[in-house]
């Protein structure tokens, strides 16, 4: 009897290590499955970190570009800048000389007049021709 006793209980603990590896295995392979899925998904991330990485290298060399560009323009604009005042200074000056012209112009005219002794009215289209003849 102490033999069948004996048999007994090392079959049930057979049975139950034999359960109980085979409860182990299968957490092994559930996490052998997770431990996968989660390094795949790093490979993921790593490849999109990478990738990402790469955009923005290339967003970074295009707002150089941009940069390079805005700061021609920029040099462009005060040039232009520049050319607008002197062309303004020049356009002062010439008016400047129209109008002295003028003026002179006119009190020569009005000299003329007089010396003509005709009125003012009639002679200074004759006056005008006259002068510029």
């Amino acid at each position: 009897m102490p033999q069948i006793l004996l048999i007994f209980f090392s079959t049930f603990f057979n049975v139950l290590l034999f359960s109980e590896v085979n409860s182990l295995k299968q957490k092994l392979e559930a996490q052998g499955h997770q431990l996968s899925a989660s390094e795949q998904i790093c490979r993921d991330l790593r490849s999109r970190e990478s990738d990402l990485q790469e955009m923005l290298t290339a967003k970074e060399t295009q707002l150089d570009v941009l940069r390079m560009r805005l700061d021609e323009a920029d040099r462009l604009l005060e040039l232009e800048k520049q050319r607008i005042v002197d062309i303004q200074s020049e356009r002062d000056r010439c008016v400047g000389h129209l109008f002295m012209y003028w003026y002179k112009l006119y009190f020569t005219m009005m000299a003329a007049m007089q010396t003509y002794s005709q009125p003012v009215s009639h002679s200074i289209p004759y006056v005008i021709i006259s002068l510029l003849a």
